[in-house]
């Protein structure tokens, strides 16, 4: 009895090591997924809106110097004016759902459960995104290959940073995307920092989120907060919130 025991352990270790082979290597190929996407601005991001805010008034009165009927209150007559900070500070926080079933996937914004704008279908492979209006998904009224935009990435990932979203352990990747400089155009040339929790058992790429414009397909984020280099205190966050298999 012993005996025969004893040689069974090899085949229920060898069996073990499948099953959790298996188990580790699926991933989730279908079903729904439901992010919170809002802003965050603090006390020194409201100075920086403020002052770039300012900075665009100036601007356009040095472009229209020839013009002296124009002055900066006939500028912000034109909506540059626009609170910028409350802007910001009171935008509706939106619930952004992501559809997935393979290598279909949708993408559209809710407010107050109504589809907020356009609905997109994604094109992971080829890094297009393809707009439909709400309520039609069967025509398609623009085509954008983001792919085909400019801009390098730097890639940083940290194992040992980790996070549990909805029940799935994440670790952090920060993607830093690098712009080239424009000296007459200083927000084009800000550099977009999206630090992230990621997982590997979500068979979705960053596309599927994010406008990306490289292909970043080994993972997924479950968590998102965006910043560019010249606007330091005003984040862009993405949460997820539920998910559906």
């Amino acid at each position: 009895m012993s005996k025969t025991i004893f040689l069974l352990f090899p085949l229920i270790f060898a069996f073990c090591k499948v099953s959790k082979n298996v188990q580790s290597s699926s991933k989730l190929t279908k079903g729904t997924i439901l992010f919170t996407n809002y802003f965050e601005i603090t006390e020194n991001g409201e100075k920086n809106l403020q002052q770039f805010l300012d900075s665009l008034v100036s601007t356009a009165l040095t472009l229209s110097h020839d013009n002296p009927d124009l002055d900066s209150a006939h500028i912000k007559s034109y909506g540059l004016g626009y609170p910028i900070v409350e802007q910001f500070k009171y935008k509706p926080t939106l619930t952004v759902h992501i559809e997935f079933d393979e290598d279909t996937i949708w993408r559209y914004e809710t407010l107050d459960e109504a589809i907020r704008g356009n609905i997109f279908s994604i094109d992971a492979e080829n890094g297009i995104l393809n707009y439909h209006p709400k309520g039609d998904r069967h025509t398609t009224v623009r085509k954008v290959n983001l792919f085909e935009i400019a801009g390098e990435y730097e890639v940083i990932i940290d194992y040992q940073d980790k996070k549990n979203i909805l029940g799935i352990e994440c670790y952090k990747v920060t993607l830093k995307k690098k712009e080239e400089i424009d000296d007459e155009i200083p927000i084009d040339s800000w550099d977009t920092l999206y630090e992230m929790y990621v997982t590997e058992a979500i068979d979705l790429p960053v596309l599927a989120l994010l406008n990306v414009t490289k292909p970043f397909n080994d993972f997924f984020p479950l968590e998102v907060k965006i910043k560019e280099s010249g606007m330091p205190g005003v984040y862009e966050i993405f949460r997820a919130i539920e998910l559906t298999p």
